[in-house]
């Protein structure tokens, strides 16, 4: 029998939680599926705990990432597709656990249910802390990103559950490792006509404390990785969302970086920030923000003020 359930994890030094990972999908009252493992040059014990797992069931499957796939989960999950047998593809993380009945509750909602796309509520956790639980509460794809990309939400599309076909083109972006499960999940979810939420938590989900998507590094690469998924976001949602909402929230995530360079004395990665301000005010034509810009970026400089007065501000329009 072939398989109908591809999950699909890419891991790097991850022997502290992937035993427990690989048990909650062991369990799974949903049988027909494979899990193909996609090392991304560990240098820890996964490779062992995760050999114990593919000896004794040939469901799991184990791949070391190539020299021709970049290296990052972006790499490692696109090889993994390239791997995978499956028709339905569920993308998982190492350190995460699974519901016993999560594989079961979703391809039911696609055999049952004529929809194209399955995502369902999850529950937080921090060690043996299962206390917050995470739903959304209606399907609006862009109020809920929006609010992702403004950080009042950690989440836009919690675990979808894919059919191959409408992600086999537009994979995963190794150009750069900020934002790429949000640019994956948006551009492949705007093909789906019809969503499913299922109401009840089927992942458990490890909170970690620093997240390399909201962290400011002053670095240039790092920078240059968050323009590109700017960029690609703007363009994915230009004509879909409140378009001055979309341009405030993007300006602000970028001033902020340019406001802790400051902080930092940074001056060569402050005028890389101020020139990509100016270039997407301009692109976007965004002017009253483009004036705000010229207004504050003195009072940055100089008094290190420009920031909160940029915030006050906008909380007042």
């Amino acid at each position: 029998m072939s398989c109908i359930i591809s999950i699909i994890i890419p891991f790097y030094n991850s022997e502290k939680y992937i035993k427990k990972t690989l048990k909650s999908i062991q369990n799974q009252s949903f049988i027909n599926f494979e899990c193909i493992l996609v090392d991304d040059g560990s240098t820890d014990s996964s490779n062992v705990i995760i050999q114990d797992f593919t000896r004794k069931d040939s469901r799991f499957k184990l791949f070391l990432r190539t020299e021709n796939d970049p290296k990052g989960p972006s790499g490692c999950r696109n090889l993994g597709f390239r791997e995978s047998n499956g028709s339905y593809i569920q993308f998982f993380d190492s350190d995460d656990l699974m519901h016993p009945k999560h594989l079961e509750k979703k391809i039911n909602a696609y055999l049952n249910q004529e929809t194209d796309l399955v995502i369902c509520q999850l529950i937080e956790f921090d060690n043996d802390d299962f206390s917050k639980k995470y739903g959304l509460n209606k399907i609006d794809d862009f109020e809920n990103l929006l609010n992702h990309l403004n950080g009042t939400t950690d989440y836009y599309l919690p675990c979808p559950l894919w059919k191959r076909n409408v992600i086999a083109n537009d994979l995963f972006p190794t150009q750069t490792k900020i934002y790429e499960d949000l640019i994956f999940n948006l551009i492949n979810r705007k093909k789906c006509k019809k969503v499913t939420l299922l109401y009840e938590p089927l992942i458990y989900y490890r909170r970690h404390i620093d997240s390399t998507t909201g962290r400011v590094n002053a670095n240039k690469n790092i920078l240059q990785q968050k323009i590109f998924a700017w960029n690609i976001i703007y363009e994915e949602l230009k004509t879909d969302v409140n378009i001055h909402q979309l341009k405030s929230i993007l300006f602000q995530n970028s001033y902020l970086n340019y406001y802790y360079l400051t902080l930092q004395k940074s001056i060569p990665l402050m005028f890389f920030q101020l020139k990509y301000l100016f270039l997407f005010s301009s692109k976007s034509e965004d002017y009253f923000n483009m004036i705000k810009l010229l207004i504050y970026t003195p009072i940055t400089f100089i008094f290190l003020k420009g920031y909160s007065l940029y915030k006050l501000k906008s909380t007042h329009e």
